[in-house]
């Protein structure tokens, strides 16, 4: 990655200098690669790289100032900050944080193996998984099947001596399978946080297998029948739900779980629910989250 900690906890000492009381640098750094395969060759090999520095800055008077950017005009965004600190409505209490223990619900999980995969070791699970699903029924038609991994780096320090650094990895592999008329298209994949959690899933085959299912005839079926949501299709759908349940969508009572009368929190529909008021809420990361108010977060699970 680019700038050490070593060196990015110097910029931070000598930027202190600039007339602020109490100064904080979050960094997030990835890189990793970005591949697409069709009909058994890979298409499109690309380097995913991405960076950002928020710098945070609290001035005499409780005033606090915000300005992110890239790490290389670390210098012109403490000045930003500086001065979005000294525009913004005082507030004695607010200071950065001074104790930083790392979470014990975060998602820093690191590969150890990622710096010793080739890219060839990648393009052979994707490619093996392309063929798969295509060699499953002669009916099928392949998409497009992409893979994804990034190793990320998080660093958080401040003017009070929090220092946190931490490392993770993750993968995805994804694909798309028609029926030989082009009326049905399926895809499906896999994340993870290891390669070999990923590569080791035959999605290419399950992927086939699901289409060739779809392809099968039947009896004709008529009038209400019972429903069981297998885990894929409650997996989506409760991703689906998880992106309503934030601060303002709750404030608001936006979100169909708000209760607006004094009925039933809930549909009697629903089998259970299990209250997800706990630290972290949906989007949890390795840093310490104490004192951070958490997001419900709601899920559907089987009866």
């Amino acid at each position: 990655m680019g700038i050490s900690l070593r060196e990015l906890t110097g910029r931070l000492e000598s930027a202190r200098q600039s007339g602020v009381r109490a100064l904080e640098f979050m960094l997030t750094e990835s890189e990793g690669i970005s591949l697409l395969v069709q009909r058994g060759k890979v298409v499109c090999q690309e380097p995913v790289t991405e960076e950002r520095l928020k710098v945070r800055c609290w001035v005499d008077g409780g005033g606090t100032g915000t300005a992110a950017g890239s790490v290389k005009r670390l210098d012109q965004l403490v000045a930003a900050a500086l001065v979005a600190a000294g525009k913004a409505p005082a507030n004695a209490f607010a200071a950065p944080v001074g104790r930083l223990d790392g979470s014990s619900g975060g998602l820093g999980i690191d590969d150890r193996r990622y710096s010793r995969l080739t890219t060839a070791d990648k393009m052979d699970v994707v490619v093996a998984a392309e063929r798969s699903a295509r060699s499953t029924d002669r009916r099928l038609i392949t998409g497009d099947f992409e893979y994804e991994d990034r190793r990320s780096r998080r660093v958080l320090i401040n003017s009070k001596g929090a220092v946190w650094e931490e490392w993770d990895t993750i993968y995805h592999a994804n694909g798309i399978v028609r029926s030989g008329a082009g009326d049905l298209k399926i895809s499906s994949g896999v994340d993870g946080r290891t390669f070999a959690g990923v590569a080791s899933m035959p999605y290419g085959t399950v992927l086939g297998a699901r289409m060739s299912a779809l392809l099968k005839k039947g009896p004709t079926i008529s009038g209400p029948i019972p429903v069981l949501l297998p885990p894929l299709a409650t997996g989506r759908l409760v991703a689906r739900l998880g992106e309503e349940f934030h601060p303002r969508q709750l404030a608001e009572k936006k979100t169909f779980f708000s209760r607006s009368s004094d009925g039933p929190l809930v549909d009697k529909r629903l089998h259970l629910i299990d209250d997800g008021r706990l630290v972290g809420a949906l989007m949890t990361r390795g840093f310490d989250d104490r004192g951070v108010p958490a997001v419900p977060l709601t899920l559907l699970c089987e009866g």
